[in-house]
């Protein structure tokens, strides 16, 4: 046989034994896919007798056939009719966990080239592990559908829908209710945060100080030359700011701490831009204080005073919840000793700084239209010295507390004007005061303030408060000439004179009432002994006859 021969022998050999494997692979995979769809038996299904008969057996591995199937991530593909190679059949028996059997190497004839060995594969079959009895955990739902179902879907009853539209509304009257609260408080800090930086700019270039007030009279025969108004420091830079600045407004405490008012003052061409709109011109609840439009506050062009001002200027402010503000002025109404602690104003005008004496704090009605109307803020000019006393006079009967400040006509009157709660949303809470005169000492009359037994209210008030009345007979003393002042004055002690008498005679009435009335007890009691010792002598009698007749007998 030639070489030729022996090839062809030798490859059709190969071609054998190639043949030979692909169907014992074929078979394998075979063996395998049906295994995977045969249900295993579960350990606790074995017989216990089995189990006790042949624990040896138990105890070896048992060959069996495969019962997974290799992971499909992890098998090795292999083309259909190719002969698996040995890594490919070594990778697939590894993923599937399994032990591998190598058979024999099949002998190669010499001179031919070594072919590959199919490798048995054996699996040993495991006693299933007992799984552990446990509660099932509850899938979670999707976040997604969580928030879905909080809506009314198909399906859902009346109950359950109006159950969730109620819920919903609730939680977007939260949501709304929170936003308000916070944007509220949010702006009021802001605002308090801005008014603090103008305080801190307008106090570095025109602190406010006491007001030296000049006591010298003007030389005899010699006119005052024409004032030259200069503008102050403080007030260029918040022009610079705002240029509606008018002012400057400071209310100091008597004992040196915090000023309850330190504010910047503006006036518009109306009473209602700044409502809403702080310093800077944006909105905010807070505002600004602002001057009474129709006032005029030291107007001044080329240093020179165009108007006079009004003798009765009207700054307004609101009634902060967080005492910002005219927040502070509410503790005027109730306290006496807040008002002892509180009782000068300080306002600088652009030009000019001034100092008023508060004498009066009252409330007003400001949709009052009945016989107790008094619209003091619509009172700026006051014509004569009649209408000037008839003014600060009505001030004086509505007043709270009462002091020994007087006024006279010709001082300047300043008002604060604030919302009030006692009338609901038409009270007005109004602090007045007059300018401090050369060489008066500032807090002269502030000192002995009371509680005033006779206040004038708005009718709005004694509507609800039925059991109080205002007496206008009673004795009042007036602002006004000294005449007039004396003459209520002697009225008032006349009064007092009077009363003490009418209290002396029922003193004495009572005094007498009582000795009489003893003095007819005393007879009561003696006639009550007389007729009992005349009782008493009548029996004596009338036994003494008895006996003497019973003698007789």
């Amino acid at each position: 046989m030639n070489n030729s021969e022996n090839k062809d022998i030798i490859d059709n050999t190969a071609d054998d034994e190639a043949s030979a494997r692909a169907e014992k692979i074929k078979a394998i995979r075979e063996s395998l896919r049906k295994a995977s769809e045969t249900p295993q038996l579960p350990a606790e299904n074995v017989p216990e007798a089995a189990t006790e008969a042949e624990p040896d057996v138990q105890a070896e591995e048992i060959p069996v056939v495969l019962t997974e199937e290799v992971p499909a991530e992890k098998a090795v593909d292999v083309p259909d009719g190719e002969v698996p190679a040995e890594e490919a059949v070594a990778a697939n028996a590894a993923a599937m966990g399994i032990e591998e059997v190598k058979a024999d190497e099949a002998e190669v004839p010499a001179g031919s080239e070594k072919q590959p060995v199919v490798e048995e594969t054996v699996v040993t079959a495991q006693k299933p592990e007992k799984k552990k009895k446990g509660r099932k955990k509850k899938k979670k739902k999707p976040l997604k559908r969580r928030i879905r179902e909080l809506f009314p879907e198909k399906g859902d009853s009346a109950a359950e829908i109006i159950r969730k539209i109620v819920f919903l509304i609730s939680i977007i009257a939260i949501i709304v209710c929170g936003y308000m609260v916070a944007d509220y408080y949010l702006d009021l800090w802001r605002s308090r945060m801005q008014y603090n930086n103008i305080q801190e700019i307008y106090e570095i270039y025109e602190p406010i100080e006491e007001v030296e007030i000049s006591t010298e009279p003007a030389s005899e025969g010699r006119e005052e030359p024409e004032k030259i108004y200069t503008m102050l420091n403080g007030a260029k830079k918040l022009l610079g700011i705002n240029p509606d600045t008018v002012g400057y407004i400071r209310i100091p405490s008597k004992d040196g701490s915090d000023p309850i008012v330190d504010l910047p003052v503006v006036k518009a061409h109306d009473n209602m831009k700044y409502l809403d709109r702080n310093f800077n011109g944006d909105d905010s609840r807070t505002g600004t204080l602002f001057l009474d439009f129709r006032n005029h506050f030291d107007e001044v062009e080329d240093g020179h005073l165009v108007t006079e001002n009004s003798e009765h200027l009207v700054i307004y402010g609101h009634n902060m919840a967080d005492e910002s503000m005219f927040g502070k002025l509410k503790y005027y109404y109730g306290s006496a000793e807040y008002y002892t602690e509180h009782p000068i104003i300080q306002l600088n005008s652009n030009y000019e700084s001034y100092k008023y004496k508060i004498f009066a704090v009252f409330i007003v009605d400001a949709k009052d239209e009945s016989e107790t109307k008094y619209d003091c803020w619509n009172k700026l000019e006051l014509d004569s010295e009649e209408e000037f006393y008839d003014f600060v006079n009505e001030a004086k009967r509505r007043t709270i507390y009462t002091n020994d400040v007087d006024v006279k006509y010709g001082d300047g009157l300043l008002s604060l004007s604030t919302c009030h709660y006692l009338l609901k949303d038409r009270s007005r809470l109004m602090i007045m005061a007059r300018t401090i005169r050369p060489g008066e000492d500032e807090y002269e009359g502030t000192e002995k303030s009371k509680k005033n037994k006779n206040i004038k209210w708005p009718s709005m008030y004694y509507n609800t408060k039925t059991n109080e009345k205002y007496d206008d007979k009673a004795i009042f003393i007036p602002y006004g000439p000294e005449e007039a002042v004396k003459e209520a004055e002697a009225k008032l002690a006349a009064q007092k004179k009077k009363k003490e008498e009418e209290k002396k005679k029922k003193e004495q009435a009572s005094k007498e009432a009582e000795k009489a009335k003893i003095t007819t007890t005393t007879k009561k009691s003696d006639s009550k002994k007389t007729t009992v010792r005349s009782t008493k002598t009548t029996v004596a009698k009338t036994a003494a006859v008895t006996k003497k007749t019973s003698a007789e007998e």
